[in-house]
C-alpha cells in the first residue's frame, strides 16, 4: 500500500487568508483549508473588502479561521478538518498591530485607524493623573459597510470615534490589574461620535500595558443602548507619559 505524499511547499501557493500552502495560485481559487477564494488585493490589503468573499475583509476572514476553523462560519462544513491539516505545510504571517487592534459597535467590525488613533495618561506632580484616548474606526472598512445597500450605516458618513479627553484620575484610580471603571458623566469629554455625539455608559477600561489598552461599555444609537469593545496597541513611542 503506497501512502499518500504531502504536497509539496514548492508546488504550492501559501493562502492569504489561513496561511497553508494549499492553492496553485491560480485567480479565483478556492482554498481547501479555510475556503478564502483568491482575489486580486491578496496579503497587501488585509481591510480591503472581497467582493469574492461576500464582502469580508481579509483581516476578518483571518480572525475567523483562527477563531472558527474557516474564513466564515457557513463554510465549516466545506473545509478540510482540522485533524487533515498536517498533509498541507503552514507558516504563519504576522499582520502586525493591525491584527491586534478592533473597534466594534453590536455585531459590526469597523477596525481600527491606526494612523489617527493613541491614548495616553499623563502623571501629574501631585500624583495624579489624565487620561486622553481617540479611537478611530476605519474609513475604508466605513466605507464599504454604508455602501452596502442593506447596510445599518448608511445613515452615516464617517467611521466612529471614542474619545476621553483629559479625564482627571487619582493615584488609587486603577484596579491592581490595570481596570478602570467610568459610570455615564456628563461633566467630561467622554463619548462616541458618529454624526453627532452619542453618550456611553458603563464603561471598563483596562490599561493592559504602556502600548496597549481595552475599552468595553454601551453607547446609545438609535435610542437603543448598544455594547462596543475597542482593542488599541500603539507604537511605543508614541505613549510618551503613559505607564
Amino acid at each position: 500500500m503506497t501512502s499518500k505524499t504531502p504536497p509539496s511547499r514548492a508546488s504550492l501557493a501559501q493562502c492569504d487568508c489561513c496561511d497553508y500552502f494549499s492553492v496553485s495560485g491560480e485567480e479565483h481559487e478556492i482554498c481547501p483549508i479555510c475556503f478564502w477564494q483568491r482575489d486580486i488585493t491578496g496579503i497587501a490589503e488585509p481591510l480591503a473588502t472581497s467582493n469574492a468573499n461576500h464582502g469580508l475583509t481579509l483581516l476578518q476572514g483571518r480572525r475567523n479561521f483562527a477563531q472558527l476553523g474557516a474564513c466564515a462560519d457557513r463554510f465549516l462544513s466545506k473545509v478540510v478538518p482540522a485533524s487533515e491539516r498536517q498533509r498541507f505545510t503552514q507558516s504563519t504571517r504576522d499582520l502586525g498591530r493591525l491584527a491586534s487592534c478592533l473597534f466594534s459597535i453590536g455585531p459590526t467590525e469597523f477596525f481600527v485607524d491606526l494612523e489617527k488613533s493613541q491614548f495616553s495618561l499623563t502623571r501629574q506632580s501631585d500624583g495624579s493623573s489624565k487620561l486622553g484616548i481617540d479611537i478611530f474606526g476605519s474609513r475604508d472598512v466605513f466605507g464599504a459597510l454604508s455602501s452596502q445597500d442593506d447596510s445599518d450605516w448608511s445613515w452615516a458618513l464617517y467611521p466612529p470615534e471614542f474619545y476621553i479627553h483629559d479625564f482627571p484620575l487619582t493615584p488609587d484610580a486603577f484596579a491592581a490589574d490595570g481596570s478602570l471603571f467610568i459610570a455615564a458623566r456628563e461633566d467630561h469629554e467622554i463619548g462616541l461620535y458618529m454624526m453627532e455625539h452619542c453618550e456611553v455608559m458603563n464603561l471598563h477600561i483596562k490599561m493592559e500595558s504602556a502600548t496597549k489598552i481595552s475599552i468595553d461599555g454601551q453607547v446609545e444609537l438609535w435610542g437603543k443602548a448598544m455594547p462596543f469593545a475597542i482593542v488599541f496597541t500603539q507604537p511605543a513611542q508614541a505613549a510618551t507619559g503613559a505607564n
